[in-house]
């Protein structure tokens, strides 16, 4: 899907209006009005077509655009008639007296109409949808975000933004990046690091569109920083990316079971299973927003809690609930709700009844002492009589002793 930011209308004393619209290559898009939403509609209208009138940019036609409509055919839905020595206030006249008579039944009788309408003006220009955007949106002032929104991209937001930009391979507003990359989860696809923070400030507020302009990219800025507490690495351009290592014979990989496109081999000195890089990191940072805290889903400890500082968090690791890292095929694609987040013991406890043969990949909370979740939990091979089953706190203590 191609992704279209929408852009605010401001007056020439650089003050913003509640009025938004979109570039779609020669269209100006005039976003519907409803309540507080795009409430300066008709004067954000009229500075539009001020504007492209001042830049001697011709209107070949406009049409009424919302999705009511969108069966009926463009005659129908027209708004504009062309004529000589029109000024931008009888357009804006033309326009709106013109789409509140059309409707979704054409047949309808009733008085009066919506004049505030998403509507779409066809222009004859014929340069690109940059240029087209800084004709008509007006002087917007180089504001730079203060570094407590750029904190809102986190981890969960800059996974998602990779997704989308190694699908989609549009980078707009921003344009590629000419010194660094940031290396996506399959390890080969490049994109630029400006651009995937962009994404990821956007999808943090909600859809507010941020602009080049309103934040750096460098080695030392935030926006590098928090690409790579996201799990990412950035290199130079003429920079290969140097090899992760191999799953280690629990499988985790170290700290983080890290997996997203996952499963593609690579030739290197041998071939081995790869693993996305920031999809742990992600899963983290969604749990936390959602609980609070990091604990074991499996055996319910919450190390900050239990260790008495927010290091002990680095005890807990993330688990592939429903298909192994050595399972999945070259393509597979894993999604957070695919994960669990469990610490370190339960872990790679979970990881030997697998090797054993005993266990799914999800875990429950019905085995004895830990709470995963085995069908019918077993003892692992050469274990001598079972015991009687600890609580979590006791198993802990007796490891500490």
């Amino acid at each position: 899907m191609h992704f279209r930011f929408r852009h605010r209308v401001w007056t020439d004393a650089k003050e913003r209006l509640e009025a938004w619209f979109l570039i779609e290559n020669t269209d100006v898009v005039m976003l519907s009005s409803g309540g507080t939403q795009n409430k300066d509609y008709a004067p954000g209208l009229l500075l539009i077509l001020e504007r492209l009138s001042a830049a001697s940019i011709g209107i070949t036609d406009a049409w009424v655009d919302s999705s009511t409509v969108q069966e009926l055919p463009l005659d129908a839905r027209s708004i504009f008639e062309p004529a000589e020595g029109l000024q931008p206030s009888q357009i804006l006249r033309m326009l709106t007296r013109r789409m509140a008579r059309v409707r979704s039944d054409p047949t309808a009788r009733a008085k009066g109409g919506n004049s505030r309408k998403r509507i779409r003006i066809r222009t004859d220009f014929q340069g690109s949808e940059e240029r087209l955007l800084t004709t008509v949106q007006g002087p917007v002032p180089p504001e730079r975000l203060p570094v407590e929104t750029l904190n809102l991209a986190t981890a969960d937001y800059v996974w998602e933004a990779v997704q989308q930009l190694s699908k989609s391979k549009t980078w707009e507003p921003f344009s590629p990046s000419t010194d660094f990359d940031l290396i996506a989860d399959d390890m080969e696809t490049r994109l630029p690091p400006k651009a995937v923070f962009g994404r990821a400030l956007t999808l943090a507020l909600d859809g507010e569109p941020v602009w080049p302009y309103q934040f750096t990219a460098g080695l030392d800025s935030p926006c590098f920083r928090l690409l790579r507490a996201a799990g990412y690495m950035i290199v130079r351009k003429d920079e290969l990316p140097p090899d992760r290592p191999a799953e280690d014979e629990e499988g985790t990989n170290g700290t983080d079971e890290r997996t997203w496109k996952e499963g593609s081999v690579r030739m290197a000195a041998h071939s081995r299973r790869e693993r996305g890089h920031g999809l742990a990191k992600a899963k983290k940072a969604q749990f936390l927003k959602q609980h609070g805290r990091l604990r074991c889903e499996a055996c319910g400890m919450t190390p900050s809690e239990e260790y008495g500082t927010d290091w002990a968090e680095s005890c807990i690791e993330v688990h592939h609930a429903t298909t192994q890292v050595s399972e999945m095929a070259g393509s597979h694609e894993t999604r957070l709700s695919d994960l669990e987040c469990v610490c370190a013991n339960c872990h790679r406890l979970i990881h030997r009844h697998i090797r054993e043969g005993q266990a799914t990949t999800r875990f429950s909370r019905t085995l004895p002492g830990l709470g995963l979740m085995l069908s019918d939990p077993p003892a692992l091979k050469h274990a001598s009589t079972p015991q009687a089953p600890s609580s979590p706190s006791e198993s802990r203590a007796r490891a500490r002793r």
